[in-house]
């Protein structure tokens, strides 16, 4: 008996070490998912007030990431987070977005030419063609659906711009919309920041050639654009505030009371009266009515009594004398006659 007892605590103290690390593995599971969104929404928020964009939170923050948006020197500027791959090894990308105005609806691709670009041209399976110098092509790789279009926008000072970023590290990767990067949310918030504003004087100077539109004009038309919106927006609200009031106004004129919850609730509590004393009444335009007691009275005082022969009474009015009338209780005619 002594050994079953034994037996059977050792089964139990098994099954709680088991479910003990069941839970011990849960928490460090949640605990590692907390702490992966916490770092990288950190992250974002430094980017976010070192280039004084906004930050986005999309639920809490320990359970989601969030984004940065804005606008960045008359470029708007996106940033989120991905995750590619599964279990452990999955892995968080930055995925950062510089956009012209106007998509270029050009087709391009331009990014830096690396080995498969160099076995591509090699092999003459690459769709890349040259636009400039043959040092520039070296380093770059273009391709796109308008040909000649994509030749005339890479002038002198874009393919200046474009060998400085790419000189200074900076992340070459372009389309019809911007900028396109993506980045492990394991580098450093600076190196980000660097990126974008490294790569801001290559898009004022591709945006330049293909809508002749300087960057200082660019900067000023969203200046101007963001000034105009803030404005509706606060003329909204001093509308909207206006037409309250005025609301409230025509309200007390009509002397209806005034709508709302708060109105509503004082208008369904009736005004407490001292006892012994009668709530003053309004006095209004119409005439009250007379009561119509007196009336009923003067009447029922010139009412005739007539006797039936089974002693019941009739009270008839005096202009119904002289005519015939059924008596209720014996239903005998009677003659109306004093």
């Amino acid at each position: 008996m002594p050994g079953r007892v034994l037996f059977a605590a050792s089964d139990g103290m098994e099954l709680l070490g088991i479910f003990g690390l069941v839970l011990l593995a849960v928490a460090v599971l949640v605990g590692v998912y907390i702490w992966e969104r916490s770092g990288s929404n950190s992250k974002l928020r430094k980017i976010a007030a070192g280039l004084k964009l906004k930050f986005k939170a999309r639920g809490s923050t320990l359970f989601s990431f969030g984004s940065v948006a804005g606008f960045y020197r008359g470029f708007q500027v996106d940033i989120s987070i991905i995750g590619r791959g599964m279990g452990r090894r999955r892995q968080y990308f930055f995925v950062v977005h510089m956009l012209f105005p106007e998509p270029l609806g050009l087709g391009l691709s331009l990014a830096e030419k690396g080995l498969l670009n160099k076995l591509g041209s090699l092999l003459g399976m690459s769709k890349t063609f040259p636009v400039g110098g043959a040092k520039f092509n070296k380093e770059f790789a273009v391709s796109g659906r308008k040909r000649p279009a994509i030749k005339a926008l890479f002038a002198d000072e874009v393919k200046k711009q474009l060998i400085r970023a790419k000189r200074a590290k900076a992340p070459i990767s372009y389309s019809d919309d911007g900028l396109h990067w993506e980045v492990t949310n394991m580098i450093d918030v600076g190196a980000v920041r660097s990126a974008i504003e490294k790569n801001v004087p290559v898009m004022a100077a591709i945006w330049e050639v293909h809508a002749g539109e300087s960057h200082e004009e660019l900067e000023q038309a969203v200046e101007q654009a963001r000034k105009q919106r803030k404005a509706r927006k606060k003329g909204s609200k001093k509308a909207a505030a206006g037409e309250s009031s005025r609301k409230a106004g025509k309200q007390a004129a009509s002397g209806k009371a005034p709508t709302g919850k708060a109105s509503s609730r004082k208008a369904g509590k009736p005004k407490k009266v001292a006892s012994g004393k009668r709530p003053a009444v309004a006095e209004t335009g119409k005439k009250k009515k007379a009561s119509a007691r007196p009336k009923a009275a003067t009447a029922a005082a010139e009412k005739v009594k007539i006797s039936c022969k089974c002693g019941a009474v009739l009270k008839v009015r005096p202009a119904k004398l002289g005519r015939k009338a059924r008596c209720p209780d014996c239903q005998e005619v009677v003659l109306l006659e004093v």
